[in-house]
């Protein structure tokens, strides 16, 4: 992933008031979105029941039921105190998927208010970079789905099995599949995400970045 090309990193933060400070002081969530500058990004479809969980060192055999299970997603999840949104994105990205993105580069800040509170992070690399990306983490995202029926069965138990038996799989059992969007082509299904309670904030994640783009 080193020779992926330099990524300009852009934060949205959502919020109800606007927020002068680093680390927020209580729970948000953060969200990656790998993109190319040229309207294409990455965007994945949410397991209906998670079944591991290896950034907590968590095997749940009967699945633990996902907020927003079978709906359109960007990686990303709670951010943890001390950590910036940026480095949270990134982290999540990689539990979610198993692709490590390239080092950030640059941040450009902005901050608007809508309901809720969560941050959008915008990675961006070249078009063969996101082609890359999106590659990889479909394969990961695969191999992790192939220990769901040794977990179901009561032969895989622990993270070190399917880190030894699955080594590509994701830490997180959270996403089924991801794919590449683009804002044109796959427009109704972006603007559907705001009538959604489960995903009307990936809609102003988005929303945003395609206001930057075209700016």
């Amino acid at each position: 992933m080193k020779k992926l090309a330099t990524i300009a990193c852009v934060t949205l933060l959502v919020c109800l008031s606007v927020i002068g400070f680093a680390f927020p002081a209580h729970a948000v969530q953060t969200y990656a979105v790998a993109h190319d500058g040229s309207g294409n990004f990455f965007i994945g479809t949410k397991n209906q029941r998670g079944y591991f969980f290896c950034s907590n060192n968590s095997v749940v055999r009967a699945g633990q039921p996902l907020n927003g299970g079978g709906k359109t997603a960007l990686p990303g999840g709670r951010l943890e105190a001390g950590t910036t949104p940026e480095q949270g994105a990134f982290d999540e990205f990689l539990e979610e998927t198993g692709v490590l993105l390239p080092q950030q580069t640059q941040l450009s800040p902005k901050i608007y208010e809508q309901t809720g509170q969560y941050y959008g992070v915008y990675f961006r690399v070249d078009p063969q970079a996101l082609k890359d990306i999106n590659t990889q983490a479909a394969r990961n995202i695969q191999e992790g789905q192939r220990a769901i029926p040794g977990i179901q069965n009561g032969t895989i138990t622990t993270c070190n099995q399917i880190r030894n038996s699955y080594p590509l799989s994701p830490l997180d059992n959270e996403l089924a599949r991801g794919e590449l969007w683009n804002f044109e082509r796959d427009r109704q299904k972006i603007d559907a995400l705001r009538n959604d309670r489960d995903t009307n904030w990936f809609y102003f994640i988005l929303d945003n970045l395609r206001r930057q783009l075209r700016s």
